[in-house]
């Protein structure tokens, strides 16, 4: 059967998604709710329970406004999904970066709806209950990383393993999407041997 032709329209949409989704989550996260500069671990629980009171309905709606954007990246990473599975003959990046994509939306959207429900009746509840889900929320926000992490090096192995001919992005982006295992640059070359390695071997299978 000849495959069908990509839907470009859908394609730009779930491109444009990515700037929705930077927009929305900061604009909740920071501008709206407050949530940055973070409280500091030494605050006290009637400290983090007044700071909940004070700001009710900024948090609610910042975290509503968050978690709207949240949703978008599942459109941006399928987007980027589609573009380097046209390289791959055993899609097995494309998966990695689905899985991993499922973990980070599911992860910040908890993270919003555990500091919404902190925000419910923060003056109902014991301010060591509004503490803990407080902290549980800046837990999940943080610890997003390691599947992030795992989804950005998908993402370049994906366009370095790229033989279509025609690849959808270029190899500095490859690059830049290693930074998080190691941010000033010197031993890329160590990601970057293995990784042709990896494909030489797949392509004698």
């Amino acid at each position: 059967m000849k495959p069908l032709p990509l839907n470009t329209t859908s394609l730009r949409l779930c491109a444009w998604s990515g700037p929705a989704l930077v927009v929305l989550f900061f604009v909740g996260l920071v501008a709206i709710a407050g949530f940055i500069p973070p409280p500091a671990p030494s605050d006290s629980a009637q400290l983090i329970a007044s700071w909940y009171q004070e700001h009710t309905t900024a948090i609610r709606l910042g975290v509503l406004v968050m978690v709207t954007g949240t949703a978008f990246n599942a459109t941006f990473g399928s987007a980027i999904a589609v573009w380097t599975r046209r390289g791959e003959a055993m899609p097995v990046l494309t998966y990695t970066q689905l899985i991993c994509l499922g973990f980070v939306v599911v992860d910040a959207f908890f993270t919003g709806m555990v500091w919404g429900l902190a925000a419910f009746r923060p003056d109902e509840v014991a301010a060591d209950t509004t503490r803990v889900l407080n902290d549980f929320g800046w837990f999940l926000f943080l610890f997003t990383w390691p599947p992030f992490t795992v989804w950005l090096i998908a993402i370049g192995l994906g366009i370095i393993f790229d033989k279509s001919g025609a690849p959808a992005f270029p190899r500095w982006v490859a690059y830049y999407n290693f930074r998080p295992l190691n941010p000033k640059g010197p031993r890329l070359k160590k990601i970057i041997k293995p990784a042709g390695t990896i494909r030489n071997a797949t392509q004698k299978l």
